[in-house]
């Protein structure tokens, strides 16, 4: 086996750990574990093809590594700004009496769905537990 042949397997490999990790929960999209080897796998393919070149193989890397240097520029993007309407970092807020705040931290006006505590009710001698459970909307 030569050098094209061993670096071009190493592309595949990192295609591999890629996918298998975002399919397993181990990288998320945003992981530079994950965009890192998005990028080496097809490095290491176009320097295969440059030894052995195949058009289809040869633009399909290409677009990859492009791809993936886009999403990369958008993470940086999103990074280096604040979001649209966010408060200056140094301000704290605090939400208004009645104002609940959702998963991402943004006031919501819609009342939590809390669950009532189950009631326990004493009938004959044996403890019974109500199902009943009521929501406030």
């Amino acid at each position: 086996m030569n050098l094209p042949d061993v670096v071009g397997l190493i592309g595949v490999i990192c295609y591999q750990i890629a996918y298998a990790g975002l399919q397993l929960g181990r990288f998320s999209q945003r992981d530079a574990r994950y965009i890192g080897l998005n990028i080496l796998g097809p490095g290491c393919l176009l320097f295969s093809l440059f030894f052995y070149f195949n058009l289809a193989s040869f633009v399909t890397q290409v677009l990859w590594m492009c791809l993936t240097i886009l999403g990369l520029a958008k993470i940086w993007g999103e990074r280096r700004k604040p979001a649209a309407g966010s408060p200056p970092s140094t301000l704290v807020t605090v939400p208004a009496a009645g104002v609940s705040e959702n998963i991402r931290g943004v006031p919501s006006t819609r009342p939590s769905r809390k669950r009532a505590k189950r009631k326990t009710v004493r009938s004959r001698g044996r403890r019974q537990i109500s199902t009943a459970r009521s929501h406030t909307r």
